[in-house]
């Protein structure tokens, strides 16, 4: 199984941004992404949460 590059990147963008909405296409996360809303912490990859980003961007 693999993953759109529509998933990988969502779930990218998500690593250190806080966001009411959490899937996004493409045109949407370039619109909506602000570096000053961009975590100083250090990102934590979440592998249960980027597979519910994928099955969102399907479901889609």
């Amino acid at each position: 199984m693999g993953f759109t590059k529509e998933t990988i990147i969502n779930a990218l963008a998500l690593l250190g941004w806080s966001t009411e909405n959490e899937i996004f296409s493409i045109d949407e996360l370039i619109e909506s992404f602000k570096l000053e809303n961009v975590q100083k912490a250090a990102a934590v990859f979440d592998l249960k949460r980027f597979n519910w980003v994928s099955s969102q961007q399907l479901a889609n």
